[in-house]
Order: C-alpha cells, then sequence, then structure tokens
C-alpha cells in the first residue's frame, strides 16, 4: 500500500493530469523533487496519466502593497523535465 497527499491535482482538457506541489519556501530543494516524484509514481500507478509537475512556493520578490495578492505571492516553476 502507498499513501500521497497531493495539495493540487488538476485535471487537463485532454484527460490527463498536473500535480502542483505547494510549499512554503521562496525555492526549489532537492527533497522537494524526491516528494513530488514519489507522488507522480504513486499517481501513475493508480492508473492515472501525469502531464506536468510544477512547484509552487513563495515568491521572495513579493512585496505586499494595500492588498494581498495571491498570484504574485505565489511562483510555480515547471519541473516535468526534472522527474
Amino acid at each position: 500500500l502507498f499513501l500521497v497527499q497531493i495539495d493540487i491535482l488538476k485535471r487537463n482538457e485532454n484527460g490527463t493530469y498536473s500535480i502542483i506541489e505547494v510549499k512554503s519556501s521562496n525555492s526549489v530543494k532537492k527533497n522537494h523533487y524526491i516528494d513530488v516524484a514519489y507522488q507522480k509514481w504513486v499517481a501513475e500507478q493508480s492508473g492515472l496519466t501525469i502531464e506536468s509537475v510544477y512547484l509552487k512556493h513563495m515568491n521572495k520578490n513579493y512585496v505586499r502593497g494595500t492588498k494581498l495578492s495571491l498570484n504574485d505571492l505565489f511562483t510555480k516553476e515547471d519541473i516535468t523535465g526534472d522527474i
């Protein structure tokens, strides 16, 4: 039995899926790759076709103005080729 908790599993228009792993750090770290690679493997063993894998983390260049902008607070990196 294998268990994972995928932060965001997005169904794409073509029927495949994307995994988006959300981290509270402001950069991508080596252990993040291992974590999401395991998630991808378990999802594929369960019959899902994973088309892309992303790491979403805090944007270290974000400066909050009068309103919080969640789109600017996080940055998303495509790590599919590295997984």
